[in-house]
């Protein structure tokens, strides 16, 4: 009966020439990818026969074929060394990042709470490096296909073209009106919402669409007299009529916080996922989990922006 030696025994190089071998299917090639004789290479291949009770490769038609154990471990082989490169290539990742430039679209949300919290600790880490920010209503998710940006922090939509998302949280709707209005006096019923006039921030991503959405899958409509794309314009216009602007409820808080201005409740319940998105391309890009992990390091050590959302 075999027996495995301990793996503190076994020269774990051998993995990283197993891998070129067959990749390669070449000892010649082999060789001259891993800058070694090709003596060096055929002994490794020993070693590696004699530890693991096998041919591993055998030449057919001036090839080297895969053995059934080797198709069996070969993913795995590929896997060992590429995550042994991402280990060892983390140290070198202040030099990458010192000509780095992150391209993040984000919400209105995400500025407001995420950002002060998170820049002290981005210089900190990168100090050479640079984000460019961009309202994420300028983009959609086709942006992140195209590369125009590398990665978004807002509302997911519900076409993400095969794009990653990573939830955060999720959030409701709320309105925002003038303190005066006649929505202020009670509970605001759907009826009453549908009844009066509506503003449709179209710079806030689709949130407005969303909604719509949800009102037409039951045969509603809301009558929506003003599109504008800055929501402080948007509250300027809110201050001075009766018209109602529908909201995440985060950015409500936000907006309320103005003396002339009040929250209420939305009558049309839809949730909204909110998080991270990105292409599939920079999923392994080691700069990118960099950037990645310290916003949702960040959104996540920010008590009023978890509060803010609902579990």
């Amino acid at each position: 009966m075999f027996s495995m030696k301990p793996l503190h025994e076994i020269n774990l190089n051998l993995l990283v020439c197993l891998h070129a071998l067959y990749e390669e299917r070449n000892v010649t090639r082999a060789a001259h990818r891993l800058n070694m004789t090709q003596s060096n290479v055929s002994k490794s291949l020993s070693q590696l026969r004699r530890i693991m009770h096998d041919h591993l490769l055998y030449r057919e038609d001036n090839t080297l074929k895969l053995t059934p154990l080797s198709i069996v471990i070969r993913d795995k082989v590929a896997f060992i060394v590429q995550n042994a490169q991402d280990v060892f290539s983390a140290g070198l990742r202040g030099s990458s990042l010192a000509k780095q430039r992150f391209t993040l679209a984000a919400s209105d949300v995400s500025v407001r709470y995420v950002f002060p919290k998170l820049m002290p600790r981005f210089i900190e880490e990168a100090p050479d490096a640079l984000i460019s920010l961009s309202p994420w209503h300028e983009y959609n998710p086709e942006s992140l296909v195209q590369g125009k940006v590398d990665l978004a922090l807002c509302v997911f939509e519900e076409e993400t073209n095969g794009l990653i998302c990573e939830k955060l949280g999720t959030t409701d709707l709320s309105c925002i009106v003038r303190k005066e209005h006649p929505a202020t006096e009670g509970q605001m019923q759907l009826e009453d919402y549908l009844s009066y006039r509506h503003i449709a921030n179209t710079g806030n991503a689709n949130y407005w669409r969303i909604i719509d959405k949800a009102l037409a899958e039951r045969g509603l409509q809301r009558n929506i007299v003003l599109e504008m794309p800055l929501v402080i314009s948007v509250t300027e216009v809110v201050e001075q009529s009766d018209l109602v602007l529908t909201l995440p409820t985060p950015l409500c808080r936000l907006i309320s916080d103005n003396q002339n201005l009040c929250m209420i409740n939305c009558p049309v319940k839809t949730l909204l996922d909110y998080g991270l998105m990105w292409h599939p391309r920079m999923d392994k890009d080691p700069d990118h989990i960099w950037f990645r992990n310290l916003i949702r390091d960040v959104t996540f050590e920010t008590p009023e922006f978890i509060k803010s959302l609902v579990a």
